[in-house]
């Protein structure tokens, strides 16, 4: 067995299995988180319209906070959708799932895919030196400086 058969057989079961298993494991974990008892009468019974509705409406930033975050928002929506027209709409992608679920649908038009490749990539680089991944990189640098205004100042570090 070869490095690719071993990819595409063995290590994507477990994998899938480690993915299944994880995911399976949170959601249990979050369905046990035990709250505070609620002895206050309830107003509404309609409590799956509730979850609905608040997941649906923080998908949009409020009023007061839209100027400051519309640059982040639109950002991450331009990723995501992106990215699912990738993995969803790409035929090497659908024809991988049929394979291994036997469920496929037609692919979208290439140009579609190009295009939402190179928004979710252009995406990816405007969030990259903001992002929790840049922290990676900048730690050093920016504690440098931090060290270094500190130190101008009489500071010991």
């Amino acid at each position: 067995m070869d490095f690719l058969e071993f990819a595409r057989g063995p290590a994507l079961w477990v994998s899938l299995a480690i993915l299944l298993a994880g995911s399976a494991w949170r959601t249990w974990r979050i369905f046990r988180l035990k709250g505070k008892p609620d002895f206050s009468e309830p107003r509404s019974t309609r409590l799956a319209a509730g979850a609905i509705g608040t997941v649906l409406s923080r998908m949009i930033p409020k009023r007061e906070f839209r100027d400051s975050t519309t640059l982040a928002t639109s950002n991450a929506y331009i990723y995501h959708i992106g990215l699912a027209i990738v993995v969803f709409g790409y035929p090497p992608h659908i024809i991988f799932i049929e394979r291994l679920t036997g469920i496929a649908w037609p692919p979208l038009p290439a140009a579609l895919v190009y295009f939402a490749v190179a928004a979710t990539f252009v995406s990816l680089l405007i969030w990259l030196p903001f992002g929790k991944l840049a922290h990676a990189f900048l730690v050093f640098i920016s504690r440098g400086m931090t060290g270094a205004a500190f130190a101008r100042r009489g500071a010991r570090t």
